[in-house]
C-alpha cells in the first residue's frame, strides 16, 4: 500500500491539486490520511480505484486509443478494465517518475554531503596543522624561558656559594 502526496495524487491522476480536493476529496470519495511525517497522502490504490471507476483517467493517451481501435473492443466490461488498467499504468508510471526524482534528489544531496565532508576534513586537518606549528612553537618558547631561569639559577648558586665561602668576619664588615 503505497501513499503519495496530494501533489503527487493530483499529477498521477491527470487533474489540478484544486480538482482533485473539490470533486474527490471534498466530496468524500478520496480518504486523506498522514504519512509517517503527518503530511497529507493518498493511498495509490484508492486513487487508482476511484479514477478507473469515475472515469476521469487519462483516456486521451495513443495507447488507449490504440486498444480501443484493436478489434473485439466492444467498449463494455473490456472498456472498463482498460481504463482501470490504463489507470493503474499511470498510478504506476507517476510513482516511477516520483521514485526517480526522489532518488535524483538523494545523489544530489549525498554529493552535497560529500563535498561539505570534505571540507569539513581538510579544514580539520588544517587546523590540526596549525595548532602543531603552535604547539611546536610554545614548547620552544618555554624551553628557551627554562633554559634562562636555570642559568639564573646557576649563577644565584654560584654566588650563594661564593658567598657561603667567605669567612664570618669578612661578611659581617663587607671586607
Amino acid at each position: 500500500m503505497a501513499k503519495v502526496s496530494i501533489s503527487a495524487a493530483a499529477r498521477l491522476a491527470g487533474v489540478s491539486r484544486q480538482h482533485l480536493y473539490k470533486r474527490f476529496i471534498d466530496t468524500g470519495r478520496l480518504t486523506v490520511e498522514r504519512d509517517e511525517c503527518g503530511r497529507p497522502a493518498i493511498d495509490t490504490d484508492e486513487l487508482s480505484e476511484v479514477f478507473a471507476v469515475g472515469g476521469d483517467a487519462c483516456d486521451d493517451s495513443p495507447e488507449v486509443r490504440r486498444l480501443r481501435a484493436a478489434p473485439g473492443v466492444d467498449g463494455g466490461a473490456d472498456d472498463r478494465r482498460l481504463t482501470e488498467l490504463e489507470s493503474r499504468l499511470a498510478i504506476a508510471l507517476g510513482l516511477l517518475r516520483d521514485r526517480e526524482g526522489q532518488l535524483c534528489e538523494a545523489r544530489e544531496r549525498e554529493n552535497w554531503m560529500r563535498m561539505h565532508i570534505d571540507a569539513l576534513r581538510r579544514s580539520a586537518e588544517a587546523g590540526r596543522a596549525e595548532a602543531e606549528v603552535r604547539q611546536r612553537a610554545i614548547v620552544e618558547q618555554a624551553k628557551s624561558h627554562l633554559g634562562k631561569y636555570r642559568a639564573a639559577l646557576a649563577a644565584v648558586r654560584r654566588e650563594l656559594a661564593a658567598e657561603r665561602a667567605r669567612s664570618f668576619w669578612s661578611r659581617l664588615f663587607g671586607l
